[in-house]
């Protein structure tokens, strides 16, 4: 995550930081391109959103915990 950041924030304004801002990551590089002149992208913001959103229900799904008991 942290090497698509600073790809994002290190690579030219050409196609790539469209792309790697869709990485786990890339968000905040895109997001700290855009704050110092960049042109806005909204790629950057729904990838914000969406990869907590699906690690987040992998781990519900795939994660499962037992029921804490009381030693006697």
């Amino acid at each position: 995550m942290v090497a698509a950041a600073v790809m994002v924030a290190v690579v030219s304004a050409g196609g790539w930081p469209g792309l790697l801002a869709l990485l786990p990551g890339g968000a905040i590089g895109a997001l700290s391109r855009i704050a110092s002149g960049a042109p806005w992208m909204p790629y950057p913001l729904g990838s914000l959103v969406a990869w907590p959103v699906l690690f987040g229900w992998l781990a519900m799904r795939n994660f499962r915990w037992d029921a804490r008991v009381a030693a006697v």
